[in-house]
């Protein structure tokens, strides 16, 4: 029995990742628990899941050029063809890629000389830590960057290993290649690349460093030239990086994501669109133009706002981006309590980056790289919790290694007083952003059919959220499907009254009217408002012809459902509405071939195929004779 216990590098590996699976397995059964679980709600996460759909519907290319990286929407369509559209796989494969990827990070470890102990604790910390589960789960594209950034730390280690120059040179292509396969999932990830280029150009392995180069620009050429050739002009891997560097570089930048999406964020972005109409230039370089009008005028500013989003970088807390709102990050227990684990994993790491800088250790160079390259970009653009999901493994190997050196007889009182001392200051911290995490969740419960527990999430986020007219249009809609009209028709006009720029409160007040025939009048003077706003949305095109021809004006009818498709061909709405059309004046071959369309894209919809079944019945029937 002795003997077992000693030969812990037999047994200890395979329980901590036996434990860390289990956890995992926990997580998601807790999140399951939750609205959102197989949802897909909340900013970027919704934008993530409809540009998945549209690539499965043939649109390779958004009609604009997305703001979003190109990879993470097509693993997320692969991921949803194969488990017909369910969250729970996307959501499994995520967590499994990552638990992967710390695997084969300890044995990153072992390859560069790392004692045992070290790389015990690290693999402990990786299985243990749970916080790094939400955003590794979440529907978002820094949930793959771990494995990337894996890979590149990987072909790194086989390239400074190797003697042969051929085989060196090859490994560090293949480098390149995963830090290109990181970069178009998320550009933030280029901050690392450069600085294993950096870092190889300077200690005079210049080969090596433009092999890396090659292979960088391998997998990001291709995707760049293809957008640029689709769209007529250059196109980068995503738009909008212009916006978020500003985000964190101006007047009222706050160091975090401190500008929701609502009316002024829509303001922001329609100002500047109109700036750089008028200039002849992107959206990227006005707001870049921004940034440096506020750098030229405020340098003090500047640099008081650079010391400190550096504060934020490497303060114990997750900080808030994009769609996480703390409360939501927080809601599973286990997350709950992992948060209080990470301000004594930072104190360990400041222990292990002095006890490293002291001892001169080689194998943490490229730890030193990344961390440090993601903590430069934060502090450059904006702060930010998923950007820790790259951080992760070099503030756990600095962790594991000033938990192996630290004194724990003498100083041992230290991380138990952190550790108190979380306990008492972070718990006011987990419940911000309540109102948006409530508008999230109310979306998740109308999506799954739940009136009641949505109209209640959603009324108490209107009283603090970024976006009340958006909260306002779905309450509006909530009590229209209880038939509560008057409701309905107020809340639409709150909505329009609070933000009058979104044409989805004209339009639900139009479909509104248009079911009382004494309202037509006011239901055509509100789509005409809403067309002027968005004359290209296929869902106020296809209402908006669904009112014509409840109107008797087929033909008018017939001009917007088309629209809606010259806007979106995979729109099997406007599909099925031009066949009834088409039955209702006796064309029996056109409306044949509408809901032959309609069945074809929406498959399962029961109501497609039987009236194509009825209009094949009508054509083979003895009057087609």
């Amino acid at each position: 029995m002795y003997s077992i216990f000693r030969r812990s590098d037999l047994w200890l590996p395979p329980v901590l990742l036996l434990c860390g699976f289990l956890l995992r397995a926990e997580y998601l059964r807790e999140y399951a628990q939750l609205l959102n679980f197989d949802v897909p709600a909340g900013p970027d996460v919704m934008e993530y899941d409809l540009r998945a759909r549209e690539i499965l519907k043939g649109r390779f290319f958004p009609t604009v050029p997305d703001i979003h990286a190109p990879l993470y929407p097509l693993f997320l369509a692969l991921v949803y063809y194969a488990g017909n559209f369910s969250l729970l796989p996307v959501r499994i494969l995520q967590l499994l890629l990552n638990f992967l990827a710390w695997i084969f990070l300890e044995k990153l470890l072992e390859r560069q000389g790392t004692g045992f102990k070290t790389r015990m604790i690290f693999l402990a910390c990786a299985m243990f830590y749970p916080v790094a589960f939400f955003h590794q789960a979440e529907i978002i594209s820094e949930s793959l960057l771990l494995p990337f950034l894996t890979a590149v730390l990987w072909f790194c280690e086989l390239a400074d290993t190797e003697f042969d120059l051929k085989k060196r040179l090859l490994r560090m292509t293949g480098a390149g290649c995963a830090a290109g396969l990181a970069a178009i999932t998320h550009p933030l990830s280029l901050a690392f690349a450069g600085a294993i280029f950096l870092y190889k150009f300077l200690t005079k392995a210049r080969k090596e460093a433009l092999v890396f180069l090659a292979g960088l620009f391998l997998v990001t050429g291709p995707v760049v030239l293809l957008k640029s050739l689709h769209y007529g002009k250059l196109t980068g891997i995503q738009q909008n990086g212009g916006f978020n560097f500003w985000l964190g570089n101006n007047p009222d930048a706050t160091g975090g994501c401190y500008l929701r999406p609502g009316p002024l964020w829509r303001q922001l972005h329609k100002n500047t669109d109109a700036q750089a109409a008028q200039k002849g230039i992107s959206t990227d370089r006005v707001w870049l133009e921004k940034s440096l009008r506020f750098w030229v005028s405020s340098p003090w500013q500047g640099i008081k706002l650079y010391f400190k989003k550096a504060l934020l970088v490497s303060s114990p807390v997750e900080l808030i981006a994009g769609a996480d709102p703390a409360v939501l990050i927080y809601r599973t227990p286990l997350v709950r309590i992992g948060c209080f684990l990470l301000p004594v994993l930072m104190f360990f790491a400041i222990c292990g980056l002095i006890n490293i800088l002291r001892t001169k250790e080689k194998n943490a160079v490229y730890f030193f790289l990344t961390g440090g390259a993601l903590y430069a970009a934060q502090i450059l653009t904006v702060t930010s919790g998923r950007y820790r999901l790259l951080m992760l493994p070099a503030l756990l190997f600095f962790a594991a290694n000033g938990m192996s050196s630290f004194n724990w007889k003498r100083h041992g009182l230290i991380p138990l007083l952190i550790l108190g001392a979380g306990l008492f200051l972070l718990p006011p911290y987990m419940k911000i952003g309540s109102h948006e995490a409530a508008g999230i969740l109310g979306e998740a419960a109308i999506h799954k059919g739940k009136g009641r527990e949505a109209f209640k999430l959603l009324s108490y986020a209107r009283e603090g959220c970024f976006d009340p007219a958006r909260i306002s249009n779905q309450l509006g809609m909530l009590l229209e499907r209880s038939n509560d009209f008057r409701g309905a028709e107020k809340a639409y006009q709150e909505a329009a009254a609070g933000d009058p720029e979104p044409m989805e409160s004209y339009m639900n007040l139009a479909n509104l009217y248009a079911r009382f025939p004494a309202r037509h009048a006011a239901a055509e003077m509100y789509y005409q408002k809403a067309l002027k706003i968005s004359s290209d949305s296929p869902l106020l095109r296809y209402n908006y012809g669904l009112f014509l021809a409840n109107t008797q004006r087929p033909a008018a009818a017939e001009k917007e459902l088309l629209h809606a498709l010259s806007c979106d061909s995979s729109y099997h709405l406007a599909y099925n509405q031009l066949g009834i059309i088409a039955v209702n004046t006796n064309r029996m071959d056109v409306a044949e071939k509408c809901f032959r369309a309609a069945a074809e894209l929406d498959p399962e919809n029961p109501g497609y195929k039987r009236n194509l079944q009825f209009v094949q019945s009508r054509l083979s029937g003895p009057s087609a004779q």
